[in-house]
């Protein structure tokens, strides 16, 4: 199951911004504003995720994508659905 938070996937427009590194103590600002981050970004999490997708194919793993602001219980029943119907072909 993967659970995706679409608030997760644009950059939010909030000027500039700190963030720092709590393993490194590095500090890192950033101009939110700016359409070339907020595309790189996007970018990124777009990256990510197909990574993901795509070692989870390799290693034959059933992605259940689960949507924070939706309702997680019809994806649920829909893999399990097609596993019960993917059963009853053997």
């Amino acid at each position: 199951m993967s659970v995706e938070d679409p608030s997760e996937r644009t950059l939010p427009d909030v000027g500039l911004a700190r963030f720092v590194d709590p393993e490194t103590g590095i500090t890192l600002e950033i101009d939110t504003s700016s359409p070339l981050v907020r595309r790189e970004y996007e970018a990124q999490v777009n990256d990510e995720r197909n990574a993901r997708k795509s070692l989870l194919r390799r290693l034959a793993i059933d992605e259940v994508p689960v949507r924070t602001d939706g309702n997680y219980i019809e994806p649920l029943l829909k893999f399990f659905r097609s596993r019960e119907t993917q059963a009853r072909r053997r």
